[in-house]
């Protein structure tokens, strides 16, 4: 009996010490201490984007309004746009947000919407359907679920980054969402332990206890072939989006123009060769934009990283947007 109750006492012991050891791991050293692989760093943060049907997910303020809002405006799109110049915008970060360390700052879309209203005789709506990570293959979904309603005059295509590199850090098959493959084909309990273990999250950092390595190896990862199916999907994406938008009526052309824009990107020589191979094939597409060296001339701090920039350089895509739409497109409506 004795030695029954000292197992007991001893397995006791043993529950409140790991019990004791899980709280401080959760809650101390992942949450007061930011270690391991917090829900920001693997894209799960429930404030900003939400899951979505085959869109795979959009900005939660999108999701939530009833119709669909601008991300930052909360307007609704349907409401009083009859006889505007209506314009869906669609992109990642780099168009979806504004420059968080500049006050009373503004989204490329909404300071495209801005300058266009100065620049014509006519009424105009910008509507920003862009949304941190997104993709193209995204948006073409986002084509069929949003725009039979709206009736845009023009649809802007306003990318590169997440279409290309993003698929050498998330993962990594052409033409998946962001980080599809951990959120959708990861196991549950896995998830749980990497976002709210400290511990778990650190060793899978430093030693890759559950990374991609099965799903490397069997698309090819790195290859030649895997690099060419990203360049094929995403002009493969462009051509059937332009196709689906040929399907909607225009008031102002009959059918919307369809633009796509290579977006400018802040990244060294040497890691520019997919990107070349992409911006070569882009400039034979109709109605396309290599922007890709617009901010050369720009201050160097005007960059966030390797796709995201300050106010400034915001300020100045729109207007080189709003200059291209008035000029090419939209010349009778000059004032």
């Amino acid at each position: 009996m004795e030695k029954i109750d000292k197992i007991v006492k001893i397995a006791a012991y043993i529950i409140l010490v790991v019990f004791i050891f899980i709280l401080i791991d959760i809650f101390v050293f992942n949450r007061m201490l930011g270690f391991g692989n917090s829900r920001y760093k693997l894209n799960l943060n429930a404030d900003y984007k939400i899951p979505y049907p085959y869109v795979g997910f959009v900005d939660k303020k999108i999701a939530e309004a009833e119709p669909y809002s601008m991300y930052y405006t909360g307007r609704k799109l349907y409401d009083n746009n009859e006889g505007k110049i209506k314009i869906a915008f669609f992109g990642g970060s780099a168009a979806a947000y504004r420059d968080w360390e500049t006050p009373n700052s503004y989204s490329i879309p909404e300071y495209l919407e801005q300058r266009l209203k100065e620049k014509l005789n006519k009424d105009v709506v910008v509507i920003n359907y862009a949304s941190g990570g997104a993709i193209h293959r995204q948006h073409l979904h986002m084509l069929l679920e949003f725009m039979p309603k709206f009736k845009p005059d023009i649809i802007i295509y306003y990318g590169g980054h997440n279409e290309t590199i993003q698929y050498y850090g998330d993962d990594p098959r052409p033409g998946y969402p962001f980080n599809y493959f951990y959120r959708q084909d990861f196991q549950t309990w896995k998830r749980f332990l990497l976002e709210y273990s400290a511990i778990i999250g650190v060793l899978d950092e430093k030693f890759n206890i559950w990374n991609k390595n099965k799903l490397y190896k069997r698309i090819g990862f790195g290859t030649n072939k895997w690099e060419k199916e990203i360049i094929d999907n995403y002009f493969e994406t462009i051509d059937m989006s332009k196709k689906v938008a040929n399907t909607f009526d225009s008031e102002l052309f009959g059918k919307p123009i369809f633009i796509t824009i290579f977006q400018p990107l802040n990244y060294p020589e040497g890691d520019q060769i997919l990107l070349d191979s992409v911006r070569e094939k882009f400039g034979t597409i109709t109605d396309s934009y290599d922007y890709y060296h617009k901010f050369d001339d720009l201050p160097k701090d005007i960059w966030y990283g390797y796709c995201h920039v300050k106010d400034p350089a915001n300020r100045y895509m729109a207007e080189e947007i709003a200059n291209m739409l008035t000029d090419k497109y939209l010349k009778k409506y000059k004032k």
